[in-house]
C-alpha cells in the first residue's frame, strides 16, 4: 500500500509548463482569470496537471455548497414572510383572501399597462417579496381605501334635497346674503 501511496503521490505533483483546461461540472464554464491567478500557485506547490484539478474540483465544491446554502436561507426567508403574512392579525387569518384582492386592486389601479403588471410580477414572483408582510400590509392597506365609483349624491347626507338647482348652486344668493 506504501508503494500505492507514493504513486498517487507522484501523480498530484510535477508541474507542467503549462495547464491545460480543467474539467468542469456540468452547466459551470471555467474563470479564465481566475485560472490565470491560481496558475502560479499551481506551478509554485509543484501541482501536476492532476494536483491541481483536485484543487479546482475542491474550489468548485465549496462554491457549489455556498450556493446551495444562500438560496436554501433565502427559500426559508420567503417561506417565513408568507407564514409571518398568514398569520397576521391585519391581513391574515379569516382576511386573507380580502387583504389580498385589496392587494390585487391597489396593483391594478396603480400599474396601467400590461407591460407594467408583468414587470410587477416577475419582481415580486422572482425575488419573492410580494410575501414579505409589510409589503402585503401596504397594498392591501391602499387598495381598502380604493372604491368602486358611484353615482354622486347617493349614501351621504343631502342638506339641498328638494331645493332647485340654483339654490344648489348658489346657497348664499338663496338666502338673500348678496
Amino acid at each position: 500500500k506504501a508503494k500505492d501511496g507514493a504513486a498517487d503521490a507522484a501523480k498530484l505533483h510535477g508541474a507542467p509548463d503549462k495547464y491545460v483546461d480543467f474539467k468542469m461540472p456540468e452547466g459551470v464554464e471555467v474563470d479564465k482569470a481566475l485560472i490565470a491567478d491560481a496558475a502560479p500557485i499551481f506551478k509554485e506547490l509543484n501541482l501536476s496537471q492532476d494536483g491541481a484539478q483536485k484543487l479546482v474540483d475542491f474550489h468548485n465544491g465549496k462554491l457549489k455548497a455556498a450556493a446551495e446554502a444562500s438560496d436554501k436561507h433565502w427559500s426559508d426567508t420567503v417561506e417565513k414572510w408568507e407564514t409571518d403574512t398568514k398569520s397576521d392579525t391585519e391581513i391574515g387569518g379569516a382576511k386573507y383572501d380580502v387583504a389580498k384582492a385589496d392587494g390585487l386592486k391597489t396593483v391594478n389601479a396603480f400599474f396601467k399597462t400590461t407591460a407594467e403588471l408583468q414587470a410587477w410580477s416577475d419582481f415580486v414572483n422572482t425575488t419573492g417579496v410580494g410575501n414579505h408582510p409589510v409589503l402585503r400590509k401596504l397594498l392591501a392597506r391602499v387598495g381598502a381605501t380604493i372604491k368602486e365609483d358611484g353615482i354622486a349624491g347617493k349614501g351621504g347626507a343631502t342638506p339641498t334635497e328638494g331645493k332647485d338647482v340654483a339654490s344648489k348652486l348658489f346657497p348664499k344668493a338663496a338666502a338673500g346674503a348678496m
